[in-house]
């Protein structure tokens, strides 16, 4: 996979949340201004849990969708907070 491939994959699964969001599933998603940035944190890490269970049970699909979804929230927060 290239780096552009992975770049747009971020961006649809940040597509894919801010769906979620609109659904009602989730109250934020981690571009918006009224998630604090401990939410974010519980976020972040509720994600990277998701990381290790995947490699725990040797499940490597989910465990690169995984990290997808890492990357798409850490960019979503990105996009709010800037460099």
């Amino acid at each position: 996979m290239t780096l552009d491939e992975v770049f747009t994959q971020i961006q649809v699964e940040r597509a894919y949340q801010t769906a979620l969001r609109e659904q009602g599933k989730f109250d934020y998603t981690c571009d918006m201004e009224s998630m604090s940035n401990h939410q974010f944190l519980s976020v972040l890490t509720e994600e990277v849990g998701e990381i290790a269970k995947a490699l725990n049970d040797g499940d490597m699909k989910n465990f690169a969708y995984e990290i997808l979804q890492v990357a798409a929230v850490c960019a979503a927060r990105l996009e709010l907070i800037g460099l």
